[in-house]
């Protein structure tokens, strides 16, 4: 068993609320404590596995209206988080980000959003991705879309340092980067019925894993992913209170080579 606990506080100013465009400044203090009992012990093989983790950041995102068929979004963050097991981790790491987004109302009904980000973390470093989609309202109840992204996920401080008796870090993860294409529609059926459909193909480079060696778990940098599916989600709206869903998910995933 475990016991776990969390606080998160968090302080907002808008402002600009009339323009349907979300526009703020946020603080936030978020911890969270726990001590697992029975899945992890520390490195004495004996006593149980606790920690301490917190984090601090800021966020700020503005909308500019350049014309009534053009936008801009932008911002920024800023992130500290630190890991006390009290045992073999006491470290922290920081992360600051810049983004900007255009988006556009093209003829025909169609749309276009294109933007970046620039990302540096202070044990991974830096990072730019990018993203491109397009939508098109075929009717008032139904549209399709396509989009690309790229994505970076960096190695938490545990999948690096940890040290128990069932899991030891890597330091010499590399951060996971890919891109995405997805092609998609959405309708509604009448009756409050929805329905959305999405195929999607990822390729991933150094993708983290985590591998039991028989004697304990660590994380990994494959060398490659290929990934792709299907979703599908059927939902209706019952009433005010009530909804129910159905989805089917599939994914084929080929993995090449453990680094």
């Amino acid at each position: 068993y475990q016991d776990l606990s969390s606080d998160n506080i968090a302080l907002t100013y808008s402002w600009n609320k009339n323009t349907n465009a979300e526009n703020f400044f946020r603080l936030y203090h978020n911890t969270s404590t726990g001590t697992l009992y029975n899945s992890l012990t520390k490195s004495d093989w004996v006593s149980p596995y606790s920690y301490d983790l917190y984090a601090n950041g800021a966020e700020w995102q503005q909308n500019w209206n350049i014309s009534d068929k053009h936008s801009i979004v932008g911002g920024a963050n800023w992130r500290q988080e630190h890991l006390d097991d009290q045992d073999t981790i006491n470290r922290g790491v920081s992360s600051k980000s810049l983004f900007l987004e255009n988006r556009w109302q093209l003829p025909s009904k169609w749309s276009l959003t294109a933007g970046s980000r620039y990302d540096n973390q202070s044990i991974a470093g830096d990072n730019v991705t990018s993203r491109v989609a397009v939508n098109r309202e075929i009717s008032e109840t139904t549209n399709i879309y396509a989009s690309w992204g790229q994505y970076v996920k960096n190695p938490t401080i545990a999948q690096l340092y940890s040290n128990t008796t069932g899991w030891h870090g890597n330091p010499d993860l590399k951060s996971e980067t890919g891109d995405t294409v997805t092609l998609g529609m959405n309708t509604k059926l009448g009756d409050g019925t929805n329905l959305q459909a999405s195929i999607y193909k990822s390729n991933l480079k150094n993708p983290l894993y985590w591998v039991w060696n028989g004697a304990f778990t660590k994380y990994y940098n494959y060398e490659s992913e290929k990934r792709q599916g299907l979703d599908l989600v059927l939902y209706r709206t019952l009433s005010t209170k009530w909804s129910v869903s159905v989805g089917y998910f599939y994914t084929k995933v080929i993995l090449w080579k453990l680094t």
